[in-house]
């Protein structure tokens, strides 16, 4: 009697007649035992207890494996967004280390992971799911000769800095656009969130560069 079990594997699931051979009835029930509850939501995953099971959260995209105590994830799903803005900002001049300007973004590239709301708080990229996430920002601003200071930084959930990039005590010059940068890996939980600003020293009001990507982005993609 030929037995497929649930699984697509040529073995039974023990709930057919038990004529195999009984090795072949073992790996089954081995099986099943492993994979029995195989995906559903995250709520209703089963409390882990049987080290080697997985288990598909189908409302978050993730693998989980039963590690006898806890649930690992091993196949997390893709979280990442890049985002521009469609017009050019004004950034007033102002004494260096203050007057920082929170960059706008209301156009997504792409996002995985409804990271960006293009209406709502659009100056965040927030994270759906925990993790490292390798997290950048670059703008140029127009060109100006006056003050020491083109400078960028990442906000963390309003209240800390967490990185910096472009140019502090160095003369701009008149000549070309500056291009500020800055990027760094950080530890983020659900809800928490990144904004880029910028601040500048020049002693009139600059405007970031003409709207694209190539002249204003911010992302942030999870790595681990």
């Amino acid at each position: 009697m030929a037995l497929t079990s649930r699984w697509k594997i040529p073995f039974p699931d023990l709930l057919d007649a038990a004529d195999p051979p009984a090795d072949m009835q073992e790996m089954a029930l081995a099986l099943d035992d492993v994979m029995k509850d195989d995906n559903g939501t995250l709520a209703a995953r089963p409390a882990a207890s049987k080290r080697g099971r997985y288990y598909f959260a189908t409302d978050t995209l993730i693998l989980y494996r039963d590690n006898g105590i806890t649930w690992d994830a091993v196949l997390p799903k893709n979280c990442a967004a890049r985002v521009q803005h469609s017009a050019t900002v004004a950034i007033p001049s102002g004494a260096f280390p203050g007057n920082w300007v929170t960059l706008p973004w209301d156009t997504a590239l792409f996002d995985t992971d409804n990271i960006h709301d293009p209406s709502v708080n659009n100056d965040r990229l927030t994270c759906r799911t925990a993790g490292y996430y390798a997290i950048s920002g670059h703008v140029i601003l127009t060109n100006n000769s006056g003050g020491n200071n083109r400078v960028c930084r990442f906000r963390f959930n309003g209240t800390t800095n967490i990185g910096e990039g472009g140019w502090a005590q160095v003369e701009p010059g008149g000549a070309s656009a500056p291009r500020l940068d800055a990027s760094m890996p950080y530890y983020l939980n659900v809800g928490d969130y990144v904004q880029f600003q910028v601040a500048q020293d020049s002693g009139v009001t600059l405007t970031t560069f003409l709207p694209g990507e190539e002249f204003a982005s911010f992302e942030m993609a999870r790595i681990a």
